[in-house]
């Protein structure tokens, strides 16, 4: 596969929006940290040829109409505006195959790519549209070919795994759209806290409160399927980072204790 054609044609794409916006510089920067991600998973799994670039391939476009949501919407949060992952279907693959009918929602008209345009792969289009539809599902449906179920499951290990260092490096005032004293003053969600305590991602609607959003994705690394991405979390160091978060609120501030030690026991940090 030339990777170079992938390269041109998402510099292109994103090329239209403002890079100096930090929501798009953010987005830029992660979709080139995924698709290494999903390099070196699908490596340690042994993909190597055809296999390996879709598994890159995946990574470059998973994220795709995160532009056009901010664009549109100026929030990454899915319920307040469109289900990220699904728009990047659309823009990648067009109305035909715009099932959910998400470009009827839109408040303004989508800025459309062509999936053909980055890529030369063959025979792989339907196993990147799978990964990048179900990236951001809390769960992938049972029923799944175990094939797509792979690629499914290398990119949703690396986007969780380049999500940790994303919360480190851009202020969670641009994520989020809240004030840092609002994430430092916060109280957790009660059923967010009880999901950290099943040790299971948390479903998005259930995140009220600023800083559920860092519980949320604490929770991330329960839903890590690959030794290797288990690995990748010790080795960054990232996640520990998030750990140590002190919050001004006394009782979330007892909260991240008690999350600490429990992720410290199952040698998870």
């Amino acid at each position: 596969m030339d990777r170079t054609k992938t390269l041109k044609a998402f510099a292109s794409y994103v090329g239209q929006y403002d890079s100096g916006d930090p929501k798009i510089s953010l987005k830029i920067k992660h979709t080139y940290k995924v698709a290494e991600l999903c390099e070196k998973i699908g490596a340690a799994i042994g993909l190597e040829g055809d296999d390996l670039d879709a598994a890159w391939l995946c990574g470059m476009l998973h994220d795709v109409g995160r532009f056009e949501q901010i664009r549109q919407y100026h929030t990454f949060i899915d319920w307040k505006s469109v289900d990220h992952a699904k728009l990047s279907t659309v823009v990648l693959f067009g109305p035909k195959r715009d099932a959910d009918k998400i470009l009827e929602a839109l408040p303004l008209p989508c800025q459309l790519a062509d999936f053909r345009e980055f890529t030369d792969l063959e025979g792989y289009d339907d196993i990147v549209y799978t990964a990048v539809y179900y990236h951001s599902a809390l769960q992938l449906p049972k029923e799944l070919e175990e094939r797509k179920k792979m690629y499914c499951n290398i990119l949703r290990d690396a986007d969780k795994l380049d999500i940790f260092r994303a919360n480190l490096e851009t202020s969670l005032e641009d994520i989020y759209n809240v004030t840092i004293e609002e994430i430092y003053n916060s109280e957790i969600t009660p059923e967010v806290f009880q999901v950290f305590g099943e040790h299971r991602a948390v479903p998005k609607l259930l995140k009220k409160a600023p800083v559920d959003h860092l519980v949320g994705h604490i929770c991330l690394t329960f839903e890590l399927v690959y030794p290797v991405s288990r690995q990748l979390v010790k080795e960054q160091g990232y996640l520990k980072r998030i750990m140590a978060f002190e919050s001004n609120n006394p009782k979330t501030r007892k909260q991240f204790e008690y999350m600490r030690q429990e992720m410290e026991e199952n040698r998870k940090l």
